[in-house]
């Protein structure tokens, strides 16, 4: 035989679920209006890499481009430098390879990738920056906006 358990012993029974299944793991969180301020700065969306040819003599020639966009064949010479932007598309998997040419030498490689470390990015106004420099001997990142001869970081060399 059965014996029914009364109203009350129910609701408390129903309350004592809802309270555990309502712990910290279900709350929600509103991000604050944006005039009072965000206590977390934010990484901009937009990406700039930035190809900067430090070779002296004779000029740099490369061809970028993604599964989307060819950038074409550009050349630099001594202290100067490319750069384009854009966004990381919805899958998070933008990529940008190029071919660099030099002095009888070549060498490909991701320049950027959502997906992986391609490059050290820092913050710069409205985009993440993604610095690669290019020398006689090889091709170096950067990580940092104001960078000298010793902040650089070989990756790649010629072959």
């Amino acid at each position: 035989m059965r014996i029914p358990l009364p109203k009350t012993l129910l609701i408390s029974y129903f309350s004592l679920f809802l309270l555990i299944h309502s712990g910290p793991r279900a709350r929600v969180h509103a991000l604050p209006p944006p005039d009072r301020g965000d206590p977390v700065p934010r990484r901009p969306s937009r990406y700039q890499v930035r190809i900067t040819d430090l070779i002296n003599h004779p000029s740099l020639s490369f061809h970028c481009q993604s599964k989307d966009d060819d950038l074409g064949h550009k050349t630099l010479y001594f202290r100067q430098y490319y750069h384009w932007e854009f966004e990381i598309n919805f899958w998070g998997s933008t990529l940008f390879f190029c071919h660099f040419y030099w002095n009888g030498k070549q060498q490909v490689f991701d320049v950027f990738s959502a997906s992986r470390r391609t490059c050290d990015t820092y913050v710069d106004g409205p985009y993440n920056m993604c610095n690669w420099v290019v020398k006689g001997d090889g091709f170096y990142k950067v990580g940092k906006k104001n960078w000298e001869e010793k902040d650089l970081v070989k990756v790649y060399s010629w072959q």
